[in-house]
């Protein structure tokens, strides 16, 4: 499928490292940023983070490296997780296709790996802010993915405060890393819960927001516990927040956090 920039509007700069925010998310990447760009001081690095400019220059560079680059992990460690929130999704909609959305997708083999190992249950749409990142993508699952192009992915350079879907649009969203990044800075706070009311504007009444983190719940339940009393008012329904610890064989702490929508009795 052709790559469609349906609307743009480039996330602002990132302006320091918010204080509540832990240094082990770029950490574990953090010298391939290097590799990238050793001019960079590492606050100086996260402020350039925030700039779709940045991130095009990154994707353009990394192409000639890599295929893909992931966040935290790769798929395969967590494919037994997403195959049972897929199939969580499934059961609550037997009689159709799941629409799934990957939202900050980057260059991550996550999406191409979920649409091939679920092709007769899910369509995957891949959402960026960064075109360069979805033409190295797209480029990737035309040479190397199952040896054919997946019919069931889509490519979208979009702003993720402010998508070009409908209301209850997703069945599943995913995201690895994307929420973080906006947490470095205060003047982002807002931004925050904009982006989080977005997110819940495009989940479907039996949908799955899952977010892919390495921040601990001392700190991100409180931030999504407030976030959703504000939800609540502004979607009229009542949300539902709970977490679990992913990979406990791992060096480092890796948690998945999930916002749904309660259901009526």
């Amino acid at each position: 499928m052709a790559i469609r920039i349906i609307h743009f509007v480039a996330w602002k700069g990132i302006p320091n490292i918010h204080k509540r925010f832990s240094y082990c998310w770029h950490r574990s990447k953090l010298q391939q940023f290097r590799c990238y760009d050793t001019k960079l001081t590492t606050e100086e690095l996260v402020k350039q983070m925030g700039k779709r400019s940045y991130w095009d220059e990154f994707y353009q560079q990394k192409a000639r490296q890599e295929s893909s680059f992931d966040w935290f992990f790769e798929y395969d460690l967590i494919r037994y997780d997403v195959d049972e929130i897929i199939s969580s999704a499934v059961k609550k909609t037997p009689s159709r296709y799941l629409t799934v959305l990957d939202i900050g997708c980057g260059t991550s083999s996550f999406a191409h790996e979920i649409a091939g190992r679920h092709k007769s249950e899910i369509n995957v749409w891949c959402v960026d802010f960064s075109q360069e990142a979805l033409v190295s993508l797209k480029k990737t699952q035309d040479e190397h993915c199952h040896s054919e192009t997946l019919s069931n992915v889509d490519y979208i350079v979009a702003d993720g405060f402010n998508l070009p879907f409908p209301n209850a649009a997703f069945d599943i969203i995913f995201e690895k890393g994307t929420l973080d990044s906006l947490l470095k800075s205060n003047a982002l706070k807002l931004k925050v819960d904009k982006y989080l009311t977005e997110m819940m504007r495009l989940l479907s009444k039996n949908g799955f927001y899952c977010q892919f983190s390495d921040e601990d719940p001392d700190l991100r339940l409180p931030l999504l516990e407030e976030a959703k009393q504000k939800l609540e008012m502004v979607l009229m329904e009542r949300i539902k927040i709970s977490f679990k610890q992913i990979l406990p064989d791992s060096s480092m702490s890796y948690f998945v956090y999930y916002m749904s929508f309660e259901q009526h009795k």
